[in-house]
């Protein structure tokens, strides 16, 4: 069910009126209040974080405000399937504006964080030359990339950048961009 409902009616549609883009457009995600994270704090948990397979968890700073996003790295069509800002409400639960999805960082030393999503928790440890197997190949470093994508289909990932139709669109994205 919708977060937000939208009665639609026909004489909208005749009117080329279009409730549901209108309520996008007047949305204003509302977090409450948020704990003052300070520019240190910020600095501590920004960072590469390893996810799973073939992608990272990045968190970056947005003029002043947590973001994260979730990615491969290459910045292509299947690339950055989570981006979103984080709202500090307390020292330690930075939820997003996806509903259900969470981060808990180590505000310490920023050496890992927990995902939370939907009262399932991962964590996530800190590893900023991690590079994905994609970012090596846009790098050049093919015998690398290769022998990462190996290791990850040997450990039993199923990652969709292990699949070989994916693989195979990106080497041809890689010949269009004369790569």
């Amino acid at each position: 069910v919708p977060d937000i409902m939208v009665e639609l009616s026909s004489d909208d549609y005749f009117d080329g009126k279009d409730p549901v883009l209108e309520k996008v457009f007047q949305y204003n995600y509302d977090p409450g209040n948020l704990y003052d994270l300070t520019p240190g704090e910020l600095n501590i948990i920004t960072g590469r974080y390893r996810y799973p397979g073939d992608e990272v968890l990045e968190i970056y700073d947005d003029n002043g405000i947590p973001a994260m996003r979730i990615t491969d790295g290459l910045g292509s069509t299947f690339t950055d399937f989570i981006k979103t800002r984080l709202y500090p409400v307390s020292d330690d639960i930075f939820p997003t504006s996806i509903q259900g999805i969470a981060v808990q960082p180590d505000l310490l030393k920023g050496s890992y964080l927990i995902l939370k999503t939907n009262g399932k928790e991962l964590r996530l440890d800190r590893d900023d030359n991690y590079r994905t197997p994609a970012e090596l190949l846009a790098d050049g470093k093919y015998d690398e990339a290769v022998e990462t994508y190996k290791k990850l289909k040997a450990e039993g990932s199923n990652r969709k950048s292990l699949n070989e139709v994916v693989i195979n669109q990106l080497g041809y994205s890689m010949i269009g961009k004369k790569n």
